[in-house]
């Protein structure tokens, strides 16, 4: 399956291991808005929202979730701690998942399974 990248995506690493930022217990907190290094820039991509109805058992009732997806090149160096930031409309997403898939003709892509973050 093909894409068309229709924006361009930044990729943000918070530093891990004895670089990572700390509070004053020791725990590992995230870094401001705006500080955190980048990783990757400019990076082409295609971000798609789809809102789907899940039914809640414990609630008994329907309700709707907004799900984004987004599709990369495969050999792009993306970890699930990494968050992407939409360079057009500069909102942020935390991966959930990364699953590149094979196409027909042996190209692929990188999909990953994101949730917006305000």
């Amino acid at each position: 399956m093909t894409y068309h990248a229709h924006t361009r995506i930044t990729v943000l690493r918070t530093p891990s291991g004895e670089d990572s930022p700390t509070n004053a217990w020791g725990d590992p907190v995230d870094l401001p808005r705006g500080q955190e290094p980048v990783h990757l820039s400019g990076v082409r991509a295609a971000l798609q929202q789809e809102t789907v109805r899940q039914w809640q058992p414990n609630e008994r009732r329907w309700t709707e979730v907004t799900t984004w997806t987004a599709r990369v090149r495969r050999d792009l160096d993306i970890v699930h701690t990494d968050q992407i930031r939409d360079d057009r409309t500069g909102d942020r997403f935390v991966i959930d998942e990364i699953h590149t898939p094979t196409g027909f003709a042996g190209w692929a892509h990188t999909r990953l399974q994101l949730t917006r973050v305000r």
